[in-house]
């Protein structure tokens, strides 16, 4: 199915968001939130959390500076 991520539209074949990370290799990263439809998504819900054709999700990367 077509999704969009990060704003780039591409295909996949997950069917929740815990796969989803898994097929990009972002299921074991920390500091990692993820919108579905412009809604975050609790990290406990990931399993669950079925995602359809057209969905958007984003997955936003918290990064440390000095």
């Amino acid at each position: 199915m077509k999704v969009k991520f990060n704003n780039a539209e591409i295909e996949t074949k997950a069917q929740n968001i815990q796969d989803f990370l898994a097929e990009r290799n972002m299921d074991n990263k920390t500091g990692i939130a993820v919108a579905l439809n412009s809604s975050i998504v609790a990290k406990s819900n990931w399993a669950t959390q079925n995602i359809n054709e057209q969905d958007s999700i984003m997955v936003i990367t918290a990064t440390a500076g000095g």
